[in-house]
């Protein structure tokens, strides 16, 4: 089933309700298992990246991602970790994206 998400920055403009178009009720990303997670951070070569990051994290972080069965875009140690992998919101939005159908 194919839906458009909810980028993570609400506070942007919409840019299609300044053009006279429609707002877009999109929904939140779905969540992703541990395996389109490790697919789509291969596919985007963030894999390195968020492996170093997590060496660099909290036992406590690094406890939570080996933990997890799937990955929901708004756990805040997935967001800890992209944010030392140095991964914006737009890329993880995308892995998400991307992620869903690996």
């Amino acid at each position: 089933m194919e839906h458009l998400t909810q980028p993570k920055d609400s506070n942007k403009t919409n840019n299609d309700s300044m053009l006279g178009l429609p707002e877009l009720d999109l929904l939140p990303f779905e969540p992703i298992s541990k395996q389109q997670m490790n697919r789509a951070l291969i596919y985007f070569n963030a894999l390195t990246k968020v492996e170093n990051a997590l060496a660099n994290a909290s036992s406590a972080t690094q406890q939570a991602w080996q933990n997890t069965k799937r990955f929901n875009r708004e756990d805040a140690f997935l967001n800890e970790i992209a944010h030392k992998a140095q991964l914006s919101d737009l890329q993880l939005d995308f892995i998400f994206e991307i992620g869903i159908t690996m």
